[in-house]
């Protein structure tokens, strides 16, 4: 608390890097996205991610799964910075199958009932859910998961089929 009160995140930064008991460590996950300076800790990641393909030690898995673990269960609702954990940290696959369950929650909660997906908030619910699929569709193609890809297509494309009648529909209204 003493570095957060002082201001120094970059330091809890370094100390997150070099211990590596994050399970233990998750509430410094928790002041560095308060104080808004999670972005240290990504670029840290960056920073090895790079120096990786120049033969560096690469960024530590146990701090991505961590990390996204944390926002996970603090931060659900916010997809962009789970979005962004995700791809900092390489993991272009477990992305995916985020983005797929959120897909599948948002479909869900359009329900069955017709007059609630034939509406303006049910063709927005069903973009969103479209823009999801089709995001991990494009991550799981990434990640060398063709059958989920193939698969994450074809709901789009039935969802787009939707989409369709939901427009023609309120167009003709």
């Amino acid at each position: 608390r003493l570095y957060v009160r002082v201001g120094r995140f970059q330091l809890l930064v370094r100390l997150l890097a070099a211990i590596p008991e994050y399970h233990a460590m998750e509430y410094m996950f928790g002041y560095l996205v308060q104080h808004g300076r999670l972005e240290l800790l990504l670029d840290l990641a960056r920073t090895h991610s790079a120096g990786a393909d120049l033969g560096a030690a690469s960024p530590k898995p146990a701090l991505a799964i961590a990390l996204v673990r944390y926002m996970q269960q603090h931060f659900p609702g916010n997809l962009e910075l789970l979005v962004q954990v995700h791809l900092c940290f390489g993991m272009e696959s477990q992305l995916a199958s985020l983005l797929e369950r959120r897909a599948w929650k948002v479909a869900q909660g359009l329900g069955r009932k017709w007059e609630n997906i034939c509406s303006e908030q049910g063709e927005e619910q069903l973009l969103m859910c479209l823009s999801l699929f089709l995001q991990a569709s494009r991550f799981f193609l990434r990640g060398k998961r063709y059958q989920t890809h193939l698969r994450a297509n074809e709901f789009a494309a039935l969802i787009c089929v939707q989409l369709k009648a939901v427009q023609i529909h309120l167009a003709a209204s």
